[in-house]
This record gives structure tokens, sequence and C-alpha cells, in this order.
């Protein structure tokens, strides 16, 4: 049997912009350690070293199956650290929208860093953070 599904555009944009929705005035939080299995899994010993927040209508609408975040606001690193994974919150600050890795620029991370570690005091910005969903 073969696998050739091919999802609409209006299918795709729907999931992305109820995906970034969840999102709106919500925030991503780096952490160290080990990513955990799911979203829903709660973080352990792993330490949030910096939060960035994002603007009340987290993105525009999606088009031809992607859409990039609005503007983020940057954070303060509170601990040195190097993040491995991230978890993108809802406006509550409580429910998990979704987790994502983190790693050095040139790797497969679904969020790139220019360095290993983030020190102390830092203050951590991104640039521009893309979602998008294959046909």
């Amino acid at each position: 049997m073969s696998a050739n599904v091919h999802i609409s555009v209006t299918v795709r944009n729907g999931r992305i912009d109820q995906f970034t929705t969840a999102l709106n005035g919500g925030s991503i939080k780096l952490y160290d350690g080990a990513q955990p299995a799911n979203a829903g899994v709660a973080v352990g010993a792993q330490v949030n070293g910096a939060t960035l927040t994002l603007s009340a209508t987290a993105a525009p609408a999606s088009s031809g199956g992607t859409t990039s975040l609005n503007a983020i606001t940057s954070g303060v690193c509170s601990a040195t650290f190097t993040p491995t994974w991230a978890r993108l919150l809802a406006s509550n600050g409580t429910t998990v929208v979704a987790d994502c890795s983190v790693g050095i620029l040139a790797t497969s991370s679904d969020i790139t860093i220019p360095g290993a570690s983030i020190s102390s005091g830092t203050t951590v910005s991104m640039s521009s953070f893309t979602v998008s969903e294959a046909a």
C-alpha cells in the first residue's frame, strides 16, 4: 500500500491558524535537558533559562500552508544554560500548545541558536518563527 495523501491548502491553513491562535499572547520557554516524550508530559528537572513573549495576535492568517509569528518579545536569561528544547504555551501560561527542539545553527533543530550555551543576564531574542505544513 502506498502513502500518497495530499492535504488541501484550505485544510492546512485552517490547522495552522488553529495552532497559532492557541499561541495568542502566549510564550516560548527555552529549557535545557531532555525534551519530554510529548507535550503532555510535565517539565521535570529541566531548567527554564529564558522566556520569550508572543504578540496578542501571535500570527497573521496563514497562506499557502505557512505563516510566520508576529513580533516576539525578547527575554533575559535567568541562568547560564544550554537550551535543548522549547515549550510553547497559551496566554494562561499553563496550557501547552507544543514542544520543539532547540540546537545550534546548522542543525536540523526546530529553533536554532548561534552558540551552544546562553549566559545568565543575556538578552535572548528570536528573529523569526515560521509554521508550515507540507501538502
